[in-house]
This record gives C-alpha cells, structure tokens and sequence, in this order.
C-alpha cells in the first residue's frame, strides 16, 4: 500500500493523466465530450463518434493508467465502460 506522500503522488498522476485525455479531445480534436469527477471517480465519455484520433489519446491514457494499478494495485482501479 501507498504511504501518504505516495498516495497523493498516485492521485495527481491519475489526476493529469484523465484531465490531459479530456482537454486534448475537447480542445484539440474540438469533440463533445462529457467528463465527471467526483471523490477521486472519473469519468471521460465521447459523445461525438469515435475515430482514429479520439482512440490514440483514450488508449494512451489507458495504457498510463493501467500501468500505474499495476504498480498501486490497492491503490488504483480502473474500469472502462463501452467500447469496443
């Protein structure tokens, strides 16, 4: 388990990772996009059809945030909804 200094090193990694997703696709691909944060839960949902671009930056932050449960297993969860 992460000590307190770790847990807040872990949030705020967990923290950039989704909000760096969520404005690249709504500032720089100019999507709908919904995003909810609440008491360390976010959530990032495409309204406007996926494509090549939206799924790179998805499967990137995917890919950081699946390494980082893996190293704080007790720490961090991530679930993904829809989809393919």
């Amino acid at each position: 388990m992460a000590g307190e200094g770790e847990y807040d090193l872990v949030c705020a990694s967990v923290s950039v990772l989704v909000q760096s997703a969520y404005l690249g696709i709504k500032e720089h691909l100019h999507c709908d996009v919904v995003f909810h944060r609440a008491s360390g839960d976010f959530q990032v949902m495409l309204q406007d059809e996926a494509n090549e671009l939206t799924e790179a930056i998805f499967g990137t932050m995917l890919l950081g945030l699946e390494n980082i449960a893996v190293q704080y297993p007790g720490v961090v969860c991530v679930t993904t909804v829809g989809g393919e």
